[in-house]
């Protein structure tokens, strides 16, 4: 009896996805457009180096605040960190102000950045991401 329930739950919900998303048409126009963009050498090459040039904007922007707040940071640690920071702010966090500068103080303490100048900086790449 179990079996049957968990079997026609499982169906319900594949059917429900195949009704929603369309199924196996939706793959198909995947694989088309995929296809589509590696035949395109010239443009897949400049959405190559618009990315490179947002990831180097993204640990220039740490890379000059520490040593402008006169702390020095390997720059294998900040590149680590701001790819892990950068992972976290993409991942919404509803209603919690201050979550990503609280992860981002945390990590940076976690590589023996003392606390107040992992606030600063925090509280700082945060001005930068809101006034420019």
């Amino acid at each position: 009896m179990g079996t049957e329930r968990a079997e026609t739950g499982f169906r319900l919900i594949w059917n429900n996805c195949q009704s929603t998303t369309g199924g196996l048409p939706n793959l198909t126009e995947f694989k088309k457009t995929y296809t589509s963009i590696l035949k395109d050498k010239k443009s897949l090459t400049k959405n190559v180096c618009l990315a490179v040039l947002m990831y180097s904007f993204i640990y220039s922007k740490s890379y000059i605040l520490f040593p402008s707040i006169g702390y020095d940071i390997s720059i294998l640690q900040l590149v680590s960190l701001s790819l892990i920071l950068w992972i976290i702010s993409v991942v919404p966090t509803p209603g919690v102000f201050g979550f990503k500068e609280i992860v981002m103080i945390g990590m940076y303490t976690m590589v023996r950045v003392p606390i107040s100048i992992a606030a600063i900086v925090s509280v700082l790449t945060e001005l930068f991401i809101c006034f420019l």
